[in-house]
């Protein structure tokens, strides 16, 4: 799978308007038709792209937006971002502060730190490719990142955070309340 086509099935997941909820469902929907080696293929990149995003500067963005970021949310908040398209998702690499004007995160009380989160979206692959080879000894690889995100650690200071998220920070350090 090539990179664009790997892009081109995350634009033709996206339901327009946004809604994250069908993200996950429409994943599923399209590879449970596929064969085994395709959908190898996508998961080789999309954990290739999980991985790329496994970066301190993310996770603080992240972190900045949901008011806090454990693991398994900072997992769940690239998966959102992959999930917004490759330009987004480029640009966000390059400048994470500038996801406050990249896109419009949804946001309501009801979703209080669980926005902007997927959290299945890397595992749709490995799920469909299980159900199928359930008897089987063949498992999807698993494609293991670096141990450590990527880049300069920061502290979780809202001073700190504040001075190096500013444009997040003034639309999302109200979380921090």
């Amino acid at each position: 799978m090539t990179e664009k086509d790997f892009w081109q099935v995350i634009e033709d997941i996206r339901p327009i308007p946004y809604d994250r909820d069908k993200v996950e469902n429409n994943l599923y929907q399209l590879l449970k038709n596929w064969p085994d080696d395709k959908i190898k293929a996508f998961s080789r990149v999309y954990q290739g792209k999980m991985n790329q995003a496994y970066t301190w500067g993310l996770w603080g963005a992240g972190f900045v937006i949901n008011g806090g970021c454990s693991d398994d949310s900072f997992t769940e908040f690239r998966n959102w971002l992959i999930s917004q398209g490759k330009d987004i998702y480029e640009k966000a690499l390059e400048a994470p502060d500038d996801i406050a004007e990249l896109t419009e995160i949804p946001w309501s009380d009801e979703l209080r730190n669980n926005c902007p989160l997927l959290p299945e979206l890397d595992l749709i692959a490995g799920m469909i490719y299980s159900e199928r080879h359930f008897d089987d000894e063949d498992i999807l690889p698993l494609y293991v990142g670096p141990r450590e995100p990527l880049g300069e650690s920061w502290e979780e200071d809202n001073d700190v955070l504040a001075k190096l998220y500013p444009k997040l920070w003034a639309k999302y350090g109200k979380n921090f309340v």
